[in-house]
């Protein structure tokens, strides 16, 4: 073969190279773009990422507390908001505190997930001679997968769990 005819081979698969190069550049520059859509808007039925604060809804979680089997309001009792991570509750940290009427009220609760409410309350002092009486209870599962929902009522009846002498 001569030399113009291994130049003219030559010349052709590099064209032919290029071409391809730019094929493989226009199919990966369109995968990028679906890439970053996905990212940024988020793939159809995926859950909702933390960083899309303005696109989660909130929720408040309100109800009222009564001591078993009695029926007597619990005022007074510390109410902890709790989160299943697909294994067990978790407490979140968040508090309230049941009013004199035993309402209480926790917000800003982030949608997606399963909540439960958890409730406990004393009652006497300690003093020589006597006792402090605990009573503890748990709302039912509460399902705030939907954003829709903004509203929520658990209520709590909680139950005689021990006492605690002095």
């Amino acid at each position: 073969m001569t030399k113009s005819g291994v130049n003219e081979v030559i010349a052709a698969a590099v064209e032919s190279l290029i071409g391809r190069a730019r094929m493989i550049a226009l199919a990966l520059g369109a995968a990028t773009i679906a890439c970053a859509a996905i990212m940024l808007v988020g793939a159809p039925g995926a859950p909702v990422r933390e960083a899309d604060a303005s696109h989660v809804a909130y929720s408040k979680i309100s109800g009222k507390l009564t001591n078993q089997p009695s029926g007597r309001v619990s005022a007074g009792a510390d109410v902890y908001l709790h989160r299943w991570n697909g294994s067990s509750w978790v407490n979140l940290g968040k508090r309230a505190t049941s009013n004199q009427y035993g309402n209480y009220s926790i917000s800003g609760v982030r949608s997606g997930s399963y909540y439960s409410v958890q409730a406990y309350n004393t009652y006497g002092a300690c003093r020589t001679g006597s006792g402090v009486v605990t009573y503890t209870g748990y709302s039912r599962n509460l399902d705030l997968r939907n954003p829709a929902g903004s509203y929520t009522t658990a209520n709590v009846s909680l139950y005689y769990t021990g006492t605690i002498s002095c």
